[in-house]
């Protein structure tokens, strides 16, 4: 998005280390706050003033357009996809999602959870449920009740989700975009440093406690968490 009202949030602990590789104007630090809730409730907290808010995990690499409607493409053998690394035309992106939230009077807006095009349908190009991760956009004089729980030391987004979901009904997510990261799941430090086998069931029951059915645990592994905000 390039660097015009975008900002790095760093631990205080870590200033030193991101210091030789980002323009000081664009850091600011958050203190050593424990989970992923805790620290983006204080990057929202620091942030109620500004029109909206989008929140990017630091690994994320580009955004994609699925542009192209899985029968077209086999049909005439064109790409599924454009690959969008250009900062003016992410920021066009995240500009029209927010205007279309501030329209239908949404705090929560986002783009697809995945980049898989056999996910996406072009008669569908919008949901107004489901999971938005990667990229979160929030509307701060919109969000009434709607704030981070810093219980959630993980799965922080379904939680926001589902509360936006409560409070306001809908969201929105733009499926024609998803957000694309480097090396998920096997990348150190951030949330891998939380990530563990005891936790995700504390988590689970915490979900569970708050949304009930609307919470469910799907898979094998500890981490596959889906939400189906049916309220």
């Amino acid at each position: 998005m390039g660097s015009e009202d975008v900002l790095f949030y760093i631990d205080v602990k870590e200033k030193s280390d991101y210091a030789n590789y980002l323009d000081k104007s664009m850091m600011r630090t958050h203190p050593s706050l424990y989970g992923v809730g805790a620290i983006r409730q204080f990057l929202l907290k620091e942030n109620m003033n500004e029109d909206y808010v989008v929140m990017w995990d630091d690994d994320v690499t580009h955004i994609s357009y699925k542009c192209k409607d899985i029968d077209e493409q086999k049909a005439l053998g064109v790409p599924l996809i454009d690959i969008i690394r250009e900062p003016d035309h992410i920021r066009e992106v995240i500009d029209n999602l927010y205007q279309c939230a501030v329209d239908l009077k949404t705090p929560l807006f986002g783009m697809a959870a995945t980049v898989n095009p056999a996910f996406y349908n072009y008669l569908q190009s919008f949901r107004f449920n489901g999971m938005i991760t990667f990229c979160t956009g929030l509307i701060p004089r919109l969000l009434g009740a709607v704030d981070y729980d810093p219980r959630f030391i993980i799965k922080s987004d379904h939680d926001i989700c589902l509360q936006t979901k409560f409070f306001h009904r809908f969201y929105l997510i733009d499926t024609r975009y998803d957000v694309a990261a480097k090396d998920i799941w096997v990348g150190k430090g951030g949330c891998s440093t939380l990530r563990n086998e005891t936790l995700y069931p504390r988590i689970l029951s915490l979900l569970k406690r708050k949304y009930g059915n609307h919470v469910i645990h799907k898979g094998k592994k500890p981490h596959q968490i889906s939400i189906n905000p049916g309220f």
